[in-house]
C-alpha cells in the first residue's frame, strides 16, 4: 500500500487531505510542522510527501533537502496558496517533483501523485 504523509500546518487541510486520501486507498499519516514531518520521516518510510511551503516555524523550503537526504526516493508535492515564481523555483531545485496552488484541484493532485508514485516504482 502507499503511504502518505501530509504536512500542513492548518489542521482544516490536513485532516480533509486525509481524508480524501484514505477514501482513494491510501495510507495516509499527517505532520502538523516541519520537525513533526521530518521525525515521522524518520520513523517510517513513505512514497510521497504533500507538504505545505508557508509554515510556522520550519518551512516547507526548509523541509525539502532535509526530507531527501532522510529518504532520497521520497516523491515530495509542495502546496502553496501564494503564487510565488521564486519560491517554486527553490524548492523545485531543492528536490521537490511538483509544486500545486491552494486550493488544490483535487483530479489534479490525484494525477500527479499517480504520476510520481508510478515513476518511482519504474525506478525501484
Amino acid at each position: 500500500m502507499t503511504r502518505i504523509l501530509v504536512v500542513d500546518d492548518e489542521e482544516t487541510i490536513r485532516l480533509a487531505l486525509r481524508k480524501f486520501l484514505r477514501s482513494r486507498g491510501y495510507e495516509v499519516d499527517i505532520a502538523g510542522s516541519g520537525e513533526q514531518a521530518l521525525q515521522a520521516l524518520g520513523a517510517s518510510e513513505y512514497s510521497l510527501m504533500l507538504c505545505d511551503v508557508r509554515m510556522s516555524g520550519m518551512t516547507g523550503v526548509q523541509v525539502v533537502p532535509k526530507a531527501i537526504a532522510l529518504d532520497q526516493d521520497l516523491a515530495i508535492i509542495m502546496l502553496t496558496a501564494v503564487n510565488d515564481a521564486a519560491t517554486a523555483t527553490a524548492v523545485l531545485s531543492s528536490g521537490a517533483a511538483d509544486y500545486l496552488m491552494k486550493p488544490v484541484e483535487l483530479a489534479e493532485l490525484v494525477a500527479v501523485m499517480t504520476s510520481l508514485i508510478q515513476r518511482n516504482d519504474l525506478v525501484e
